[in-house]
Formats: C-alpha cells, sequence, structure tokens
C-alpha cells in the first residue's frame, strides 16, 4: 500500500469555483458578511457607470481592518476551521465566503486593508495568473506600491478598514461591452436590485431593534444610504 499526496490542479479548481452559483447580489452579500463581522460602523459600494476603464466595483468599510498575516491568511481558501467556534457576530463559517464570492464575479480580486496607525496591506488574486502559471499565486504589494493600485479608497494615514475591488467582472464584459447602452442598462438594473437585496438581507442591522443586541451600521451604495425594507412586513 501506498499513500499518494494529490493536490488538485489550480487551474482547474478556480475555473470550478467560478461555476459556484452566486449572483452578483448573493456576492456582494457575502462581502458585506465580513464587513460586518469586522465590527465596521459604514460599508460603502461603488459600482460606477462609465467607459471601459470604469468596469469594477470597490466595497470599503471602516471596520477593524487586517495586518499583512491576517489579510494572507484570510485570502487563503478554506481559512477558517467550520468547526471552531465563532464570536455571536461573525457570519463566516468556512473562511472561503469572500473568495468564492469574488471569483463568481471577477477575475481579479484586489483586498487593501488596514489597522490604526498602520500602513495598508495590499493582496491581489489574478485568475488569469493562477490558469496560466497553474499555482495558487498571491501577489502583494508593498506601501510603496501602493499608489499604483487604481481605485483604492483606503487612505494611508487614515483609520483603520478594508476595501474589495473587483475588476475584470464577466457580466460587464464580452456581449456588453459592443454596447455602450446595453452595458449602462445593465449596470442600472445591478444596482436597483442591489439596493433593495440590500435593505431587505440586511435590514436588522440597519434599523437593530434593542432586543437584537446588534451595532448599527449604515450600507451606501454610489453614495445613496440605504433604508432599511422589513421582509416580514411588520
Amino acid at each position: 500500500m501506498a499513500n499518494i499526496e494529490l493536490p488538485p490542479s489550480p487551474s482547474n479548481e478556480i475555473k470550478t469555483l467560478r461555476k459556484i452559483g452566486y449572483t452578483l447580489d448573493t456576492s456582494i452579500c457575502d462581502i458585506l458578511d465580513n464587513s460586518i463581522a469586522a465590527k465596521s460602523k459604514n460599508i460603502y459600494i461603488t459600482i460606477p457607470l462609465g467607459g471601459d476603464n470604469q468596469k469594477f466595483i470597490s466595497i470599503v468599510d471602516d471596520g477593524e481592518g487586517m495586518s499583512k498575516e491576517d489579510l494572507i491568511k484570510n485570502m487563503r481558501l478554506g481559512c477558517k476551521d467550520p468547526e471552531t467556534e465563532r464570536e455571536s457576530g461573525d457570519l463566516g463559517r468556512f473562511g472561503s465566503g469572500m473568495k468564492t464570492a469574488s471569483f463568481s464575479q471577477a477575475r481579479n480580486l484586489t483586498v487593501i486593508s488596514k489597522r490604526k496607525r498602520m500602513p495598508p496591506n495590499i493582496a491581489v488574486w489574478d485568475i488569469d495568473k493562477i490558469i496560466e502559471e497553474d499555482k495558487w499565486i498571491l501577489r502583494t504589494y508593498s506601501e510603496a506600491q501602493y499608489r499604483t493600485i487604481s481605485n483604492q479608497k483606503i487612505r494611508i494615514k487614515g483609520d483603520s478598514g478594508t476595501e474589495i475591488i473587483w475588476r475584470n467582472i464577466d457580466r460587464y464584459q464580452d456581449g456588453k461591452k459592443d454596447s455602450h447602452f446595453s452595458l449602462e442598462n445593465t449596470i442600472n438594473e445591478d444596482i436597483k436590485n442591489l439596493k433593495r437585496t440590500v435593505a431587505t438581507y440586511f435590514f436588522r442591522f440597519l434599523k437593530p431593534e434593542k432586543d437584537d443586541r446588534l451595532n448599527k451600521i449604515n450600507i451606501y451604495i454610489n453614495k445613496h444610504k440605504i433604508q432599511p425594507i422589513d421582509p416580514f412586513m411588520r
């Protein structure tokens, strides 16, 4: 009898992960779960309308942020033991939500995070690079390289927080790129649907009751403050 270590091919694995049945709304809600677990008070989602160079989605929070070591650890798929006891405010279980949700929508995931009085930390998963090399290659950036990251909102001398940036978003490319009008319609429809989903899904956080023992959060989509919608219509 022989034991053979047989890890999956990173190239094939990442393609499989991209097929997990996320919608844009559920993917972003998975990211917001992490922001809430990080004790954020304000979360800002940006889905800009614009030309080809503006096709990105940014999610910024003012939570606790991560050190470089924590960021690298959390960029690993399955970074949490699902049997480990969680804090009451931790909505994640398997440690894969942020990555799989992002991979389902975009080919490039950039995470910028900083703790108070500490420099920002940057890590990037590039799906095309993983497929090309057939290796789990995580790219990291130094503080000196920070300004080379476009669309970053986390300030070097600012407070703590985390920003997720999606680039090369599938739904905004391919067939949509030939028609500016069609792309604008798609993004407008996405924004409208996302506002309603967030208002309903995070109702208890947007408008907590005393018995909930939850910290109130504010969520903005393209600078529009989301007002809660009670899913039970009480």
